[in-house]
């Protein structure tokens, strides 16, 4: 009777080639039990498969099969992920020096005007204007590293150097790591990410098009 309960188990998982691949996922973070809480509440690939694994938990139910097994041994792992990220969460030291970082995108008030100002130069640098403005609040509130969408500014090619003189002076004025997202219109266009230091210095670009660094320049 044992037997047939563990095949039981192992049906309401799904006698599949995808069912048998996230049975042996299962099994694996079983037995890697050290590693099954290297997050709050699990890794990244341990969540994932809880996610994935409620779909043959719950199809059982949807075509009226028996759902026990199936789902006793899911939440026997679940809590396990769940009490052991609180344990771990409980145990963890405290840690004393923080940095405070913000993130900024472009205000609800700046939004409702896009359609007023329009896709050119005036438009572009009204949009930009809220953003900085919003950056020297967060640094005026104590953040350290601020960071902006990808593409929430926007800018003409020629203007780009103007822009990013601009950001520089930012980052500068207030002493923070700045991480500006900002589309630059040429014929085609730029989407490009750019780290400024406190000192008003870029770091580094990143162009979307071209993720290499070698393929850059």
């Amino acid at each position: 009777m044992g037997k047939l309960r563990w095949l039981w188990l192992v049906g309401g998982l799904g006698l599949s080639l995808v069912g048998c691949l996230v049975l042996s996922v299962m099994l694996s973070l079983l037995l890697l039990a050290d590693r099954l809480l290297v997050a709050r509440l699990g890794p990244l690939a341990g969540i994932s498969f809880l996610m994935a694994w409620a779909a043959p938990v719950v199809n059982p139910f949807l075509e009226h099969r028996p759902v026990l097994p199936s789902v006793a041994a899911y939440a026997g792992v679940l809590g396990l992920v769940l009490v052991g990220g609180g344990v771990r969460l409980a145990l963890a030291p405290q840690v004393q020096d923080l940095v405070r970082d913000a993130g900024v995108s472009v205000s609800q008030a700046a939004e409702a005007r896009k359609p007023e100002l329009g896709s050119n130069r005036e438009g572009f640098e009204a949009l930009n204007a809220d953003l900085f403005a919003q950056t020297r609040r967060e640094a005026s509130a104590g953040a350290q590293i601020v960071a902006w969408p990808e593409a929430a500014a926007a800018v003409l090619g020629p203007d780009y150097p103007t822009f990013l003189t601009r950001a520089e002076e930012v980052a500068r004025d207030n002493h923070i790591y700045l991480d500006v997202g900002v589309a630059v219109m040429l014929s085609g266009s730029r989407d490009l990410a750019v780290l400024l230091s406190p000192e008003g210095k870029v770091l580094s670009t990143y162009d979307k098009a071209h993720p290499v660094w070698s393929a850059v320049n």
